[in-house]
């Protein structure tokens, strides 16, 4: 936090697995530190046995769990909306691997540029999504962003008051992970059945590699 610096993991799955290669990764990129703190929420994949012997194996590296159905910490919750309205929200992805490959690519983007450059003279270099100049326009404008950041934090918070009155949303969400994590590492499988449903239903279904060729089909489509 005191840096601001964000150091990128992407994983099909979101298990102890992973969540340990993320620290290892951690714990040898701040070698030289005392102690690491570590803040994060109450997922189980953050609880598990092999995370515990992580810990008896680092003793460095201390956890600090946020009160189950509270919110993240601002800087995440706002770094994340970021994310979520340069990134994704604005772009065609054609897989898992080409998502993470774009988030990985903006992340490195956004902390090359100079801290003391404003968002707008950030995103011109990046060339990542093409977008209409109205819409760009729109999402760098400083009050339409501050609206949007307050938006997302409001909706967290009635999301986690509304968590409160559910005793079991703790597993609820586990499971909620659990099927996110199937669907997206079977996700070409499911995609194919969803085609071959979909022709079945007289649907025609088109397959784009890229942005570029998703707006030549859809501007196809819509001079018919």
């Amino acid at each position: 936090m005191k840096t601001g610096a964000v150091h990128d993991m992407t994983a099909a799955r979101h298990t102890s697995r992973e969540f340990i290669t993320f620290l290892t990764g951690l714990v040898d990129r701040a070698e030289r530190a005392q102690e690491i703190h570590v803040v994060l929420d109450n997922l189980s994949a953050h609880k598990s046995r092999d995370v515990e012997q992580f810990l008896a194996e680092h003793p460095k590296v201390r956890f600090h769990f946020t009160p189950t159905y509270s919110s993240w910490l601002n800087q995440v919750e706002l770094w994340f909306a970021k994310i979520q309205r340069d990134v994704i929200a604005r772009g065609v992805f054609t897989s898992v691997a080409d998502l993470g490959n774009k988030l990985r690519k903006y992340i490195r983007a956004y902390f090359e540029i100079p801290a003391s450059r404003t968002d707008s003279e950030r995103r011109p270099g990046m060339s990542r999504i093409d977008q209409a100049a109205n819409a760009v326009k729109f999402l760098e404008d400083k009050t339409h962003e501050h609206h949007f950041d307050r938006l997302m934090w409001s909706i967290r918070e009635a999301r986690d008051r509304a968590a409160s009155q559910v005793p079991e949303w703790e597993q609820l969400r586990d499971l909620g992970s659990a099927i996110k994590e199937h669907t997206l590492s079977n996700l070409a499988k499911y995609l194919e059945e969803f085609e071959a449903n979909a022709k079945r239903n007289g649907v025609l279904v088109h397959w784009a590699q890229d942005a570029h060729e998703h707006n030549q089909i859809l501007s196809e489509i819509l001079s018919r």
